[in-house]
């Protein structure tokens, strides 16, 4: 099976809605948003000092996906401009490195237990530990 590559580092099927009897797994994802998360890579990189993976938890999702998982009623993830990622570094790291990245240090940066929110929407930051 060939793989759409959106770029270096990136395929389009990491990004696919993982809901269940909806869409097919569709996914559509902005350009920013993925030179946004190349540039973070690079800035990860540098800041730890090695290349680490970028692993995609949460890439688009559906209307219907959305609602079923009680994401934000305008979650960034239904148009394609968000991600939840993780990497296997500190949460702290991966913050400092996000708010290096003018397309997310003007959007969204949320931080979770073991991964990070970015978007290129509006400017919000936010906590959640549980």
């Amino acid at each position: 099976m060939d793989r759409e590559k959106l770029s270096e580092h990136f395929y389009r099927d990491e990004f696919a809605c993982k809901g269940k009897n909806c869409c097919n797994g569709s996914s559509p994802v902005s350009r920013e948003l993925i030179e946004g998360l190349e540039e973070f890579r690079s800035f990860l990189r540098d800041y730890i000092g090695f290349e680490v993976s970028v692993f995609i938890d949460s890439g688009f999702r559906c209307n219907k996906h959305n609602k079923e998982i009680v994401g934000a009623k305008y979650s960034a993830h239904q148009y394609g401009e968000g991600v939840d990622i993780s990497t296997g570094v500190s949460i702290s790291a991966m913050y400092e490195c996000a708010l290096k990245v003018e397309k997310f240090l003007n959007g969204g940066i949320g931080l979770y237990q073991n991964r990070l929110h970015l978007d290129i929407g509006k400017k919000r930051r936010w906590e959640d530990f549980e």
